[in-house]
């Protein structure tokens, strides 16, 4: 497994990689290893403490949000506020040619009057943030005008897996079960598995997919992963992922775990081309060569929260 480094107390960065001026992640799995997947931070923050998130440009990348626990107000350039996107659902943005967008702001009041039930200044925000390539070397992809989704928790499908005590599609199509996320032109899925102690499960992976293998903070213990064919185990701890490059001929791909855990699984089709990536202004500009990724930095300081309009 790659042992990612922890950011702060309320962020830890899963999978990512450096830009064309080497900030960024310094990971263990390469942004070929990982492609069409470019990105994976776990984000658990209590109310008193500031979100680590505020308004920034992107371009390129396909934003998941997946909200485990507590809630996140979302913004974006193109719609302003709405939301909020609530335990169990899914916030989804595609840069496309430009968007500035924020998310983590406390609902407004006529929110908790409408649910009860929430308490405000209460919730433990708990979430995923996964980015993919949308297939920016398209130009109909590249070019295409920000779009940004809320899915609330009902919409996001269940899945029915052997050795699952619980299962959910959060994003594309497994077996037969579609989520209604969309992944424009990638071919990618990603899974969220509830196992019991002593439970395993096996994945089916495409031939061509690779996979990654995250235990959540919230599992009581790592797992275990076995590649199609039999190959070697590998131990996967708690805050840890596990990558699989991509498998001409696909197969079973087997979780278990002794002590019960919730995992995510991720498996996509590589692009044929990397992205290339610059962070700048606190977000990150994803094109095909530098060039672009200069004057995208360039378009966004010359108009701020008009970028990409």
């Amino acid at each position: 497994g790659f042992g990612p480094p922890a950011l702060s107390k309320s962020l830890r960065r899963v999978l990512g990689s450096t830009d064309i001026n080497g900030k960024g992640t310094h990971a263990d799995a390469s942004e070929s290893l990982i492609n069409p997947f470019l990105l994976m931070d776990e984000a658990r923050v209590s109310p008193d403490v500031p979100l680590p998130f505020a308004k920034h440009p992107h371009t390129g990348l396909v934003a998941n949000t997946i909200l485990l626990d507590g809630h996140s107000m979302l913004w974006d350039n193109l719609n302003g506020g709405y939301g909020p996107a609530w335990a169990g659902g899914l916030f989804q943005i595609n840069a496309g040619r430009g968007v500035v967008h924020d998310e983590g702001a406390e609902p407004p009041e006529e929110v908790y009057q409408a649910k009860p039930h929430r308490k405000k200044g209460c919730d433990m925000m708990h979430a995923v943030q996964l980015w993919f390539n949308p297939g920016i070397h398209d130009d109909s992809v590249l070019g295409a005008q920000a779009e940004s989704v809320v899915h609330a928790p009902e919409d996001i499908p269940a899945l029915n897996i052997e050795g699952c005590s619980a299962g959910r599609l959060v994003i594309g199509e497994y077996q037969g079960v579609k989520s209604p996320a969309k992944t424009f032109k990638a071919d990618v899925c990603v899974l969220d598995l509830t196992l019991q102690a002593g439970a395993s499960v096996a994945i089916q992976a495409k031939p061509g997919h690779m996979c990654w293998v995250y235990p959540l903070m919230t599992s009581q213990q790592g797992v275990s992963v076995t590649p199609p064919g039999g190959g070697a185990e590998e131990a996967v701890d708690l805050h840890q992922v596990a990558v699989l490059p991509a498998m001409e001929a696909g197969g079973s791909v087997r979780v278990a775990a002794a002590g019960g855990a919730q995992v995510f699984v991720g498996m996509g089709t590589p692009h044929g081309k990397v992205p290339l990536k610059l962070l700048a202004h606190d977000g990150a500009f994803f094109g095909p060569d530098e060039a672009y990724l200069n004057a995208k930095k360039a378009d966004f300081e010359a108009k701020g929260e008009e970028f990409g309009k």
